[in-house]
């Protein structure tokens, strides 16, 4: 099967090539997926994608008339993708179902401390030779309040970091699993509003979809306590940033840690150090003192690099076989 391999990243090859078992003719592009680079995809069977990569309506009718057959997006989330014009068509979408939860819990985790205890500008002061402590003071995690938007298999796991921490931990999701409360302690709260009120942190995990976009906005942030920490590592367009700027501004929310933003796809995995076009809202956003952003490197560890590879193969192999994988979208 030939596969064109969109919005190649170098650490990525790697763990492709060394898990192709199947000798697919891969072809690697850096190019993200857009409708001037759709053309690349000419004679390819199927297409390797990222969250950046466009696959919007126009797109995958492009992709269809090109005889792409398959697509595989190397993400768990699938928001990127028009997956049902693409069943309407007969091209087959499937996505990362499971890769190490823990990459991204801990990736979270480690926004929340560096933003409490401000390693990141003791950082900067160190290499300037400034080792005065002014400004740097944080608090003690053990025994806050702490509300976990979607309890899956990443929130589930930021519960279990949380609770080593001595954490009060509550949770919304409309599925509960009791093995949390159980062994973990969890109390999952019945409205949204009732874990805004009560968390003096709120970290995200829930898929991006019409329910959860921009929930996060002025509207929740006012039924927030004021000093609230936020940690978002879950969708760029779960947050409305100029909400939270301006609750930043404000002294609402204290902090703000993200792994991800609303308008991402021009900026992330891109050195942008030249570029002319910048992004006035992100501009601003980083501006911010205690803001803190990472370019969606959440599930960077090689643990989550081998899943993502496994599964994406598993995918081709199984449809190039005429099979399910039991990862479509449908």
């Amino acid at each position: 099967m030939k596969i064109v391999f969109y919005s190649t990243r170098d650490f990525e090859r790697p763990f492709f090539d060394s898990l192709n078992y199947d000798s697919h003719d891969i072809v690697y592009l850096r190019q993200t997926l857009t409708k001037e680079t759709v053309e690349m995809s000419n004679g390819a069977d199927a297409i390797f994608v990222f969250p950046n990569d466009d696959c919007s309506k126009e797109i995958i009718e492009s992709l269809h008339q090109l005889g792409v057959k398959y697509i595989s997006t190397r993400s768990k989330g699938f928001d990127h993708i028009d997956w049902a014009r693409a069943n309407e068509l007969g091209v087959i979408v499937g996505r990362v179902p499971d890769y190490s939860p823990y990459s991204v819990a801990e990736h979270a985790i480690a926004l929340l401390l560096s933003l409490n205890r401000r390693t990141f500008k003791a950082y900067n002061l160190s290499h300037k030779w400034d080792f005065r402590l002014d400004n740097l003071m944080g608090f003690d995690v053990h025994k806050k309040v702490v509300g976990v938007i979607g309890v899956g298999k990443i929130g589930s796991v930021m519960v279990k970091i949380l609770k080593g921490f001595g954490c009060k931990v509550i949770a919304y999701d409309p599925v509960r699993y009791q093995f949390l409360v159980d062994s973990y302690d969890l109390e999952y709260v019945d409205t949204i509003e009732d874990l805004y009120s009560r968390s003096e942190i709120i970290t995200i995990h829930a898929p991006l979809n019409e329910q959860t976009h921009y929930m996060i906005d002025k509207k929740s942030i006012s039924k927030m306590k004021k000093g609230v920490m936020i940690i978002n590592t879950a969708r760029g367009g779960i947050v409305n940033t100029k909400d939270i700027i301006w609750a930043l501004r404000e002294g609402i929310v204290s902090a703000y840690g993200a792994d991800v933003y609303e308008n991402e796809r021009d900026y992330f995995f891109s050195d942008c150090t030249a570029s002319n076009k910048l992004d006035g809202t992100l501009e601003e956003l980083i501006s911010i003192d205690n803001v803190l952003i990472t370019s969606h490197q959440g599930s960077l560890t090689e643990k989550a690099m081998e899943d993502i590879a496994r599964a994406s193969f598993h995918n081709v192999n199984c449809w190039s076989k005429g099979n399910k994988s039991g990862n479509e979208l449908n």
